[in-house]
């Protein structure tokens, strides 16, 4: 049978942060910042949950890996979200004597795809690990995610009873849409004719430079971070911490990569603050000086 599990728009069913419920949110802690490289492990998850997808179902080989050849952040994040797990693994292609999902050609004839409870775990596992870590708290265990979300259960323990199992696939997209709306609020470029992405807070997004105190782990490390997301998948410059005495040392790093400095200057949003405001005060004892002089 064919599913259409990609869908034009994005099938989610908390597709805003309004909707977010407290038992996702209420851990979020801003005074306390994780020593761990939040981007680097969101883009690694996001990889690994694409290439899960694209090695277990052979008709969606073709899909994947031309997503995960384009090195960028921006289209793995956006195949997800237009991705349905709920579709893909519909409880009619579950096969309750070898416990997995099992796809067929249209003919019956050959197996082309199976997908078992503990690959659709890590998946979930996944999903649930990034949610915190953006929230700067660490989840390693699934009893960790559980306590955390109860409801994960019986997809991160595997539950035998397969009508419990297969009523509980719909978080996966649930928690997916809340993980995608954790890491909306940047925007990332890719250096022409390479695999470097360049991190960047999205601006509109924020009003006054006060707002530091409302940016999760996420989008805190990434003003200014530049990951290559080949194969290797590295970090190559960190992102500002709000000491703008790292800046000059960023933007070297920035030209050492072949990046103008005046491309960086526009995308760290928090400088052009702060030049505005030099900019301003100035003004205002130029004015001063003026009234003093001609008053």
């Amino acid at each position: 049978p064919q599913n259409n599990y990609l869908n034009s728009t994005q099938s989610s069913t908390l597709n805003s942060e309004s909707n977010l419920n407290s038992s996702v949110i209420h851990f979020i802690n801003h005074s306390f910042k994780i020593k761990r490289n939040i981007v680097l492990r969101i883009s690694r998850a996001i990889r690994d949950i694409i290439s899960t997808l694209g090695v277990s179902s052979p008709s969606m080989k073709t899909q994947t890996m031309s997503v995960l050849s384009l090195c960028s952040f921006s289209s793995r994040t956006q195949f997800l979200s237009q991705f349905s797990f709920s579709s893909f693994l519909s409880p009619s292609l579950f096969n309750h004597t070898q416990n997995k999902f099992i796809f067929f050609t249209d003919d019956n004839s050959k197996k082309i795809f199976s997908l078992s409870k503990s690959k659709i775990k890590t998946i979930l596992f996944n999903f649930i690990q990034g949610i915190a870590l953006v929230q700067n708290l660490e989840l390693f265990t699934k009893t960790d995610m559980i306590n955390t979300f109860p409801n994960t259960k019986p997809i991160l323990l595997r539950e035998e009873n397969n009508d419990i199992y297969l009523s509980s696939i719909g978080i996966i997209d649930e928690y997916k849409d809340i993980f995608l709306s954790l890491i909306s609020n940047v925007k990332v470029e890719v250096k022409p004719n390479t695999s470097l992405n360049l991190f960047y807070l999205n601006r509109d997004h924020y009003e006054e430079e006060e707002e530091e105190n409302k940016i999760n782990g996420f989008e805190e490390q990434c003003r200014g971070m530049i990951l290559d997301l080949n194969e290797s998948r590295k970090c190559l410059a960190y992102g500002l911490s709000w000491n703008p005495n790292e800046i000059k040392y960023v933007q070297n790093q920035a030209t050492n990569l072949g990046i103008d400095k005046n491309q960086w200057k526009q995308l760290l949003w928090i400088t052009v603050w702060e030049e505005e405001e030099e900019v301003e005060e100035k003004e205002v004892q130029q004015g001063g000086d003026k009234k003093r002089q001609f008053g």
